[in-house]
């Protein structure tokens, strides 16, 4: 066990090398330098040393050793005499060394880095050390840092350079004070006991440094606090949009979970005294601040009413005059008597939107304790337990957990990341409790399973930015006429590097900036908005240090000289930040979301990232602080239905100007708050003419006089404006947004839903879609069929994570011909564990065409040069393999045609876009196009050859030098489904190992009829007919009696155990078996769907057709009893096809009928990796494969000249009936796909494609397999 001694910082008393050396010591890791003395930093770093304060602030510099496997090497004391120096270490570092270099640095007393300068200090010592990463070791007064850098180059041949890497750092540690979450991260650093070299070491670093992982742990406290209080709150009121009170109080939770998390990064910004939140001292004793009584202090609502509800509803929405926030102060006669109030007096003003005393806070004086219950134990207890048994959970109260954790109000981004809770918490603890009290059970149940990974990885969001940008970007300067750009904004935007100094590009990219506009149609928590705006602050530093350019363009929006010269002096004040990330919260980027609370999230973390660009003063209280309250993004960040749009007729351009200038006003930090109302009533005014029903639609609910109706509707439509508490059911751009003046967007980013609700159905036909998943809505509302408008411009761009089902599936068929009426940039499937998400997913980027008013959509055409990229990135884990998946995705980066790449890990293909026609399916392929030409049914030349007197239409296709003629599979077969019984308990049987929870079969052997039995039946034509009509007879006289026998055998699908590597293949014995006596028989016909609900106990509604409609549906029963290959249509390993037991099948059990050819050779071909290829890639790639699904199988038409494979077939079977688990992969089945091969004219490359998309798609089975063939061979 690690020891669990207390990491004792009091040494950085002393000389900070020896400090240094004592302080690795202690977390176990022996360092190795024999250079005491203080190294020259200028002279170290050199062309890396910069002249900026924190390098000038550098007093000592000292190398304190290399961690590589050495350290774990027991036999070296640790003052041994074998230590190096810099130049030695230098020397033995090479670029295949495993390791660390190790730095501390003295900072000047007076000095306090931002994490930003620490990040460049240390990146500094990064790019000195050439080969490997570097830890750094800051010391500045009495505080302490501990910074590591990551760093990835790229390897391919197109571009060469370093990719600034993340640093990730341990900030102001308190060397004599220190807070108990430093001390417990410090302690997570010791070396395990199962560490003993490097790549252990570094893997338990990184953990410990994954502020993920730290959010997670975070998040699962929350969220047992969360179940705790919604057990014991009671709320008095609650509004009209929730449902029941259940609903309210979930609501109201979450909300004050989120007011909690926002109030301690103030507490940190030091805007809030600590007593009022912190409520133990250092010692651990409680601070009581509210007025003591003979009650229960845990039962009373003392903490809530008296502190809380003035902090959010007395403080935070009201300017700093003490007079008049004390005549308004709430829960006086819960506060002690000598209470100071100056501790609500010194707490500013922000936001009034935000923080609105709302009907759904319960914050009325009237109400009594009792029916608003929201005890002190919710933030004072030191124990809370809820549930039971296995699934009792334990935790804190509120305040006792945020007060255990360091937190920061610096955000995180891509290149800097603290180890500390940052304002992207308050997004993760909204996206997961969201889903906690989200309507849909099954996204509920999701997130209580999946404990906090709602969750878009920041890499994921930095690179869908970067390519979106760089998009917009190029597209710009192209209308500029600056082609000439293309590599510099290669630079900029992938390698954060300016090529030269060109003034004309710096001053475009600041325009082009300054123009943009980014929506997050399901912003969710704000993940994507805030990427965004972190990524462009990043650019515009770059080009615009000095900030000139960007102050000018915001400067100039505003007319009024007096206005505009007063603005100016309010940024001048700030940090430099500040003004340019006010420029883009105003004016860039915009957020829509269906949940009221994730508006509020947004705007929260939109406050917080400015709030820290603020010269804070808190000597001046009469100014508060110099803070200046929220911008407009009020107007910017709306609650509405993305997907519903709503024809409003013809605008009256006045009215709309009106509506845009009164919106300016409302959003101005001086007005009063009767100014403020004055306007909202004349915005609910204008927005009621052109939304007559909004209450009704947003509520669920009318009155019936329509007079009352239409002065509510100008109530909730007011309510909705100001407090964004309420879901608008439908977005309008214009009205909306009216200050982009009819002017669409130019990008659209995000993560929309691809679970959970379904869109309606009068959603679905407006946008001509076939399926009701939401994510498809959201690609089809935005970048549209070309015959309709979108809030998306011409060649703006959508960058999406949706689910990849719609790639291929021929449900989702209108979908893809939408989007092919558009460019397709790229497409790249990533492992299930990226998101967290239940389905698989994918980012795609893709750029909405341009098109002509009244265009019809059949005459929208692409360029025939433009190429898509599709990437397969399913088989690498960012959490398992972070460096990896990092290092591919950034292969993906950029829209220049490149050589394809297909490897057993990843894959990597272009082709022209217009390739995807070629296949009446259009579907986006993640594999070979070269292969794909087998799949041409449009193109292709036709002739029409008789078998077996139908017409099969065949379909001339060259492959390399091999001309082929190819027959899909439904001409030359029939691929049926077979019975539904609508009642399996009462019929089936099962193998007691199989799936299912059946009667076992094991009971009713003797009743299994024979192998000769069943073949009497089949040989017999009345006999087979007789029997399928009126099943097994009881009747020894009968023709249908087999001594009492009734049971078949059931194809019902199949399994596969990749655990051994095999596949369900050629011989497999069905688990299934069925009843088939005249009695189920006959059930079977007559059995309604009425009787079975009420013999069920279903209270589901009777219709009337239920009296007389069967449960059980029969079809196709004129092939029972034939032979056919049957296969599995669900599962990872499906479709797999076996010789099926010639009795009967089921609906998912479907059959492949040949009248004219060989069964087994089909069966080879249907089973050989080539068609699996075609089947999962370019025909349905999910784990679905249905009779759609292979009807477009193309088979090579004389296939029954290929006789090989039918010995090989008979052979398999032969050897499977003797041994079921017969290792064919590795035998016969390697002929038979060479033969395969052969036969389709594949060439060596092609054969590969083939090997390395098989070796991707089933790690497990190539692992398995390959692993017996390497035992064997052993």
């Amino acid at each position: 066990m690690k020891q669990t001694t207390r990491i004792n910082l009091t040494i950085f008393k002393n000389n900070l090398f020896e400090a240094g050396t004592e302080f690795f010591n202690q977390l176990g890791v022996r360092l190795n330098s024999n250079t005491a003395s203080s190294l020259e930093a200028k002279e170290l770093l050199k062309d890396q040393y910069k002249d900026k304060d924190i390098f000038e602030a550098v007093t000592e510099t000292y190398f304190l050793g290399l961690v590589d496997d050495s350290v774990f090497d027991g036999n070296a004391p640790l003052l041994s005499d074998d230590k190096i120096s810099l130049q030695e270490a230098t020397g033995k570092i090479n670029a295949d060394y495993n390791g660390l270099m190790v730095f501390a640095v003295k900072l000047d007393d007076s000095y306090s880095p931002a994490r930003g300068r620490i990040a460049e200090l240390t990146r500094a010592f990064n790019r000195v050390s050439e080969y490997i990463p570097v830890v750094l070791l800051l010391q500045y007064g009495d505080l302490l840092s501990f910074a590591a850098s990551e760093r990835t180059k790229y390897k391919q041949a197109w571009r060469e350079g370093e990719k600034i890497g993340k640093i990730s750092l341990l900030k102001d540690i308190n060397t004599d004070s220190p807070h108990t979450g430093h001390l417990k991260i410090l302690y997570d650093l010791k070396v395990e006991p199962d560490v003993t070299d490097f790549n252990a070491l570094y893997k338990q670093w990184q953990e410990v440094f994954d502020v993920q992982v730290l959010n997670e742990s975070f998040y699962r406290k929350i969220s047992a606090w969360y179940y705790y209080a919604t057990n014991v709150i009671k709320l008095p009121i609650r509004p009209e949009y929730y449902k029941d009170d259940k609903d309210n109080v979930k609501n109201f939770t979450v909300r004050l979970i989120c007011r909690m998390i926002f109030c301690w990064f103030l507490k940190e910004k030091g805007l809030i005294d600590p007593k009022l939140l912190e409520l133990y001292d250092y010692a651990g004793s409680p601070i009581v601040l509210v007025r003591k009584s003979n009650k229960d202090f845990d039962t009373e609502n003392s903490y809530y009413r008296g502190i809380l509800q003035n902090i959010f509803l007395s403080c935070l929405n009201s300017p700093m005059n003490a007079s008049k926030r004390m005549a308004e102060y709430l829960g006086k006669k819960y506060l002690s008597e000598d209470f100071n109030f100056g501790l609500f007096d010194s707490i500013p003003f922000l936001n009034g939107g935000l923080f609105d005393r709302l009907e759904e806070d319960n914050y009325n004086e009237t109400t009594e304790d009792g029916p608003l219950y929201i005890p002190n134990e919710l933030f004072y207890a030191k124990q809370l337990t809820v549930g039971f048994g296995k699934k009792t959970l334990k935790t804190e109260g509120l305040n006792r957990i945020l007060a255990s954790y360091v937190f920061t109000v610096h955000e995180s981004t891509p290149l800097e990341e603290e180890v500390a809770l940052d304002p992207e918490l308050l997004g993760l603890v909204f996206e997961n409790l969201l889903a906690e009290i989200d309507p849909d059970e099954g996204v509920a149940k999701t997130a209580r399973k999946e404990s906090g990974s709602f969750y878009t990885p920041r890499k994921v969001i930095d690179y869908m930015v970067n390519e979106s940008l760089i998009l917009y970007l190029l597209n710009y300067f192209k209308q500029k006429g600056k082609k000439a750009h293309i590599k510099s904004l290669n630079s900029l935007i992938y390698f954060d590097r300016l090529d030269g100094d060109d003034k004309a590009f710096n001053a475009i990219v600041v325009d082009a900036l300054d123009s943009i506009k980014v929506l997050d149609p399901a912003c969710g928590s704000g993940a994507f908005p805030m990427g965004m705006l972190h990524r462009i602050v990043s650019i515009l530093k770059l080009v615009d240090p000095k900030n000139h350019l960007w102050l000018d363009k915001q400067l100039s929006r505003i007319e009024d000289k007096f206005q505009r010269n007063n603005f100016a002096k309010i940024l001048e004040q700030h940090l430099e930040d500040y003004p340019r990330k006010l420029g883009i919260i105003k004016n860039v980027i915009y957020g829509i979301d269906n949940q009221p609370l994730a508006v509020l999230i947004t705007k929260l973390r939109f406050f917080i990232t400015l709030l820290i660009e603020q010269q804070i003063d808190l000597k001046k209280p009469e100014e508060n602080y110099h803070i200046i309250p929220l911008p407009n993004i009020e107007t910017k960040i709306i609650c509405a239905d993305s997907l519903v749009d709503l024809d409003i007729g013809l605008f009256d351009e006045t009215v709309f100007a009106h509506l845009r200038d009164a919106k300016e006003k409302y959003y101005r930090p001086n007005l009063s708050r009767d100014e403020k109302e004055q306007i909202a009533s004349e915005i609910s005014e204008i927005l009621a003419t052109y939304f007559p029903n909004f209450s009704e639609r947003a509520t669920g609910k009318k009155l019936k006089d329509p007079q009352s109706e239409s002065i509510r509707n100008k109530v909730i439509l007011k309510q909705w404006f100001q407090h964004a508490n309420l879901c608008a059911p439908f977005f309008n751009l214009d009205l909306f947004f009216p200050e982009l003046i009819h002017q669409p967007f130019d990008i659209v980013i995000g993560n929309p839903p691809y679970g959970g609700k379904d869109i309606s159905v009068k959603v679905k036909n407006r946008l001509e879609l076939g399926k009701k998943d939401p994510y498809g809505a959201f690609i089809a509302r935005f970048l549209g069929n070309g015959e309709n408008t979108t809030p998306l411009k011409n060649k703006g761009i959508l960058a999406y994570i949706v689910s990849d089902t719609f790639m291929t599936i021929k449900t989702h068929f209108p979908l893809r011909q939408q989007m092919m009426r558009n460019y397709i940039h790229k497409m790249i499937r990533v492992h299930p564990d990226t998101f967290k998400a239940t389905v698989n997913t994918a980012i795609i980027i893709c750029e909405r065409n341009v098109f002509s008013p009244g265009r019809p959509a059949d005459q929208i055409t692409i360029d025939a040069g433009h190429h898509c990229q599709m990437v397969d990135m399913t088989n690498v884990s960012i959490y398992d393999d972070y460096e990896r998946f990092l290092e591919i995705l950034y292969k993906t980066e950029g829209f220049k045609k490149r050589a394809s790449i297909s490897s057993p890990e990843y894959a990597i293909y272009y082709y022209p876009q217009e390739l995807i026609e070629t296949n009446s399916n259009l579907p986006f392929f993640v594999a070979s196009p070269t292969l794909f030409a087998l799949m041409n049914d449009k193109s292709a030349s036709v002739e029409y050859v008789d078998l077996g007197g139908k017409s099969v239409q065949v379909r001339k296709i060259s492959l390399n030098v091999k001309r082929l003629k190819l027959a899909k599979l439904d001409q030359i077969a029939e691929v049926k489904v077979g019975l539904q019984t609508g009642d399996n308990e009462s019929y089936l049987f099962q193998n007691p190992e199989a799936r299912g929870t059946y009667r076992s079969i094991d009971d009713f052997k003797d009743f299994l009829l024979t192998d000769d039995d069943i073949q009497k039946i089949i040989i017999n034509e009345k006999l087979r007919i007789d029997t399928i009509e009126k099943g097994i007879s009881k009747n020894p006289k009968s023709s249908r009696y087999f001594d009492g026998r009734y049971i078949l055998p059931y194809d019902k699908g199949g399994e596969s155990d990749s655990a051994e590597g095999w596949m369900p293949n050629y011989y497999v014995p069905t688990n299934y078996y069925i009843d088939w006596s005249e009695w189920a028989v006959k059930r079977m016909k007559t059995y309604t769907i009425a009787q079975k609900l009420k013999d069920k106990g279903d209270q589901k509604e009777v219709k009337p057709h239920y009296n007389t409609t069967p449960c059980a549906v029969f079809r196709n029963i004129d092939t029972y009893f034939e032979k056919s290959i049957t296969f599995s249509d669900t599962g990872y390993y499906a479709p797999t096809f076996r010789i099926s037991s010639g009795t009967l099948y089921d609906v998912m059990g479907m059959s492949i009928f040949i009248e004219k050819g060989n069964e087994l050779i089909l069966l080879g071909l249907l089973a050989s990796k080539l068609v699996r290829y075609k089947v999962k890639n370019y025909i349905n790639h999910t784990v679905h494969t249905q009779v759609e699904g292979l009807k477009p199988i193309n088979i090579v038409f004389d296939y029954i000249s290929l006789s090989p494979i039918e010995h090989l077939v008979s052979a398999v079977i032969s050897k499977q009936k003797m041994n079921p688990r017969y290792d064919y992969a590795s035998n016969e089945q390697i002929e038979i796909d060479r033969l395969v091969y052969k036969a389709y004219g594949l060439n060596d490359e092609d054969i590969a494609e083939v090997e390395n998309w098989y070796a991707r798609r089933y790690p497990k089975l190539v692992k398995a397999q390959n692993n017996k063939i390497n035992t064997e061979g052993s």
